[in-house]
């Protein structure tokens, strides 16, 4: 039974048992939005009477937010709950867009397959960022056109320049202004109404930005504000224009022409728009806004068509059950956000979002060690999210306490699930074939000083994180490196990973960056050596205590004050190892921050990749990190070692106080090649005591609310194609 919901209790045993049940039934939009106003009467009568409202088949226009406020609209009670569900065997959908009708066709650009239709009555004084046809988000037009062949490495134009390392101080960068090659520029009726969809500097973040003005002279685009600060745009970096009348030349795209109050569109497939359901989306509200409730359920309901599905602030006990939410979200927030206690997301369907699919918080502002938020998101299918902020990962869970389990994401722009907190559980997540277009990434990601601490990351099965990184020239292909299994990243510490299977990750099984106190145990790592200048199946890399520049602005700054903040609220915190010393002050024996990681009882198994380094820790303390009694196979003439950027012998590892008792054979797997990793009679992981694994277990299960599991959605794997990189190969600034 899921953690701490009461909520979760009813759905089994049924509203009955919690007495007279009021029943409200609505068959259309504005019946929906009534029944809020029901629900309040009867609350007033009684506030613990249990209430469902029962939705019919059809589809239910929302243009704005069902609002459920404490003590305003909506009373809340802690024994019987509101419950929103579709009727027996329907399949309401909820939309948030503004129906669109008459359109006619019409020449434009050229073309005679355009349609326009007139949205003057809409009043709209800013060009829209989404449009709906047939319940899909359609691509604003853009230059490069987006490429079908190639599409990720495909569809972009560079920044004008020769590339420098994102990671070099430069002094006087602009973020306001990006380098144009001339030949990417057309000239434009009205240059402020464009967009711009960039990569700025660093190679894990996207940012979409409107256009002031373009300069012919140097042609330099200039921004109607600058970007993020820290992130100029250099040369080489991936951008795309959106949003100019001049670029509407592909099926699927659509151009909004404020000015004209029309918009212009070629349908996907040529067809009649008059024929399907085409939306717009003219606020950025959510279509269900719940705010200090408790013990609200939404159930069994097909969402789509707007800024968000769910968002919850100050919530408890509320779920979201058996939901299939797609097509909605800009680049900022996620289709369903729970800030609270004991909320729950569940055996949903989440796709084509514009972000992130699912963020659980918190909500809190202070934790002390024995706080628990108990929220859960499991045994959900996602993919296909980050359609407009790439960074958008599967799941964001935030806190303490909560659980992310038994989940199947893939093909994402960047990873699966995104973590920061302490004593949160990741367990027997499925994650496959992300980090399609990002680097210096993982399919679990999580970092921070004052993160980690409790977690555990057990049970999942992490496979095909790829990596789309750049090269000192500047050009970008697939399978660089810096795309890892499982990620520790910025001196988190305290953490346990453990019972994980992790597979053909290009950057490695794992990278843990400047860890501190974690330990890594009875996982099996295959074959993550990538295809990188020095492929290795396991990163670790610390920091220096004598380090400047993003180090020590990031310990002295935000790492500092998370600190505070938390010893603030309790100084028992420093009772555990990774935060018993303050940022600006850390402990560092021999000058090196990381320390008290243990790396055991783990198998390493590469025979098919026997170049690969096993690993190579750099400004590691061998004296207070330990690797031991694993296992590593990578074929005959033993392991691939390097410490502090130099070769070594395991002779001279082991000298160091490494590995003393690992066993460097073939572990004996049973059917590796057909995902049995049980241990053959003589294995030396029996003799080590290394527990099977298990990855059978991760991912997607069936229940009364998931009665089968779902056909997966087309991707990478299914089409290896597009991991090819285009032709000429993508990059180059001059």
């Amino acid at each position: 039974m899921v953690q701490g919901g009461i909520a979760a209790a009813i759905a089994l045993v049924g509203l009955a048992a919690c007495g007279a049940v009021e029943t409200i039934n609505v068959s259309d939009g504005k019946e929906l939005v009534a029944a809020v106003g029901k629900i309040l009467d009867i609350r007033k009568a009684n506030r613990d009477t249990p209430v469902e409202v029962v939705l019919a088949a059809g589809d239910y226009e929302l243009p704005l937010s069902l609002g459920l406020y404490e003590g305003k609209t909506f009373i809340s009670s802690s024994t019987a709950p509101v419950v929103f569900r579709a009727a027996p065997g329907a399949r309401p959908r909820l939309c948030g867009g503004r129906v669109v009708k008459r359109w006619r066709r019409t020449s434009f650009n050229g073309r005679d397959d355009v349609w326009v239709a007139d949205v003057s009555a809409f009043r709209l004084r800013e060009q829209l960022s989404l449009f709906f046809h047939d319940g899909r988000s359609m691509t604003l037009c853009r230059r490069p056109n987006a490429d079908p062949r190639h599409p990720y490495s495909g569809g972009w134009s560079y920044v004008r320049g020769k590339a420098v390392s994102m990671y070099k101080p430069i002094e006087g960068e602009r973020e306001d202004e990006i380098a144009v090659k001339p030949e990417d520029w057309v000239e434009r009726s009205h240059v402020a109404e464009g967009r711009v969809n960039i990569f700025p500097r660093f190679n894990w973040w996207n940012s979409i930005e409107r256009i002031a003005s373009y300069d012919p002279a140097s042609s330099t685009l200039k921004l109607a504000k600058g970007i993020r600060k820290g992130y100029a745009p250099r040369p080489c970096d991936r951008y795309c224009l959106m949003g100019y009348r001049e670029d509407l030349d592909s099926p699927g795209e659509w151009y909004h022409d404020v000015e004209g109050g029309k918009i212009y569109f070629i349908t996907p497939d040529g067809s009649d728009p008059n024929a399907k359901r085409t939306a717009i989306l003219t606020n950025g509200s959510p279509m269900m806004r719940l705010q200090c409730v408790t013990n609200v359920v939404v159930k069994g309901l097909e969402m789509c068509e707007a800024a968000a599905a769910v968002l919850a602030d100050g919530a408890d006990r509320c779920e979201v059950v058996a939901c299939a939410i797609h097509d909605m979200g800009f680049n900022a927030g996620s289709a369903v956000t729970f800030s609270g206690t004991c909320c729950a997301v569940r055996d949903c369907d989440v796709w084509n979002t514009g972000s992130y699919g699912i963020t659980v918080n918190g909500g809190r502002s202070a934790y002390t060690p024995d706080m628990r938020d108990l929220n859960v998101v499991e045994n959900n299918y996602i993919h296909h999210t980050g359609l407009m902020n790439r960074h958008g990962f599967g799941v964001q869970v935030r806190g303490q306490g909560s659980r992310v389990s038994r989940n199947l994401i893939h093909d994402m722009p960047r990873g699966g699930i995104f973590y920061s907190g302490r004593f949160l559980t990741i367990d027997r997540n499925r994650i496959r074939h992300v980090n399609l277009e990002m680097e210096d990434t993982a399919a679990i990601y999580g970092g921070g000083y004052v993160n980690n601490t409790g977690t555990h990351i057990t049970g999942n099965w992490v496979s095909h994180s790829i990596g789309f990184s750049r090269d000192k020239e500047g050009e970008y292909a697939f399978r660089k490196t810096f795309a890892w299994g499982i990620y520790l990243d910025d001196c988190s510490g305290g953490a346990t990973v453990s019972g994980n299977l992790v597979d053909h990750c290009n950057g490695g099984a794992m990278h843990m960056h400047c860890a501190r106190f974690n330990v890594v145990s009875n996982n099996v790592f295959v074959s993550n050596g990538g295809e990188s200048s020095m492929p290795r199946q396991f990163s670790i890399r610390g920091w220096r205590s004598t380090d400047t520049g993003m180090l020590k602005n990031y310990l002295l700054t935000a790492a500092q004050r998370q600190y505070e903040e938390l010893i603030a609220a309790s100084p028992d915190w420093t009772n555990f190892p990774a935060l018993a010393h303050a940022p600006k002050n850390p402990d560092a024996p021999g000058g090196l921050l990381m320390q008290g990681n243990r790396i055991v009882n783990n198998i390493w198994y590469y025979p098919d990749q026997p170049q690969s380094l096993l690993y190579g820790p750099a400004n590691y303390n061998a004296s207070n990190n330990v690797f031991d009694a694993n296992i590593a196979w990578g074929g005959p003439g033993g392991p691939k070692l390097r410490h502090e950027y130099r070769n070594m012998t395991l002779d001279m590892w082991r000298a160091r106080g490494q590995d003393r008792s690992s066993v460097f054979a073939d572990p004996l797997f049973k059917d590796p090649a057909h995902g049995d990793w049980s241990f053959r009679e003589g294995s030396p992981a029996i003799a080590l005591g290394i527990a099977p694994i298990h990855p059978e277990q991760a991912g997607l299960y069936v229940n009364e609310n998931r009665k089968t599991l779902p056909v997966e959605a087309e991707g990478v794997r299914e089409h290896p194609e597009w991991l090819q990189a285009s032709d000429p190969p993508p990059g180059r600034g001059i």
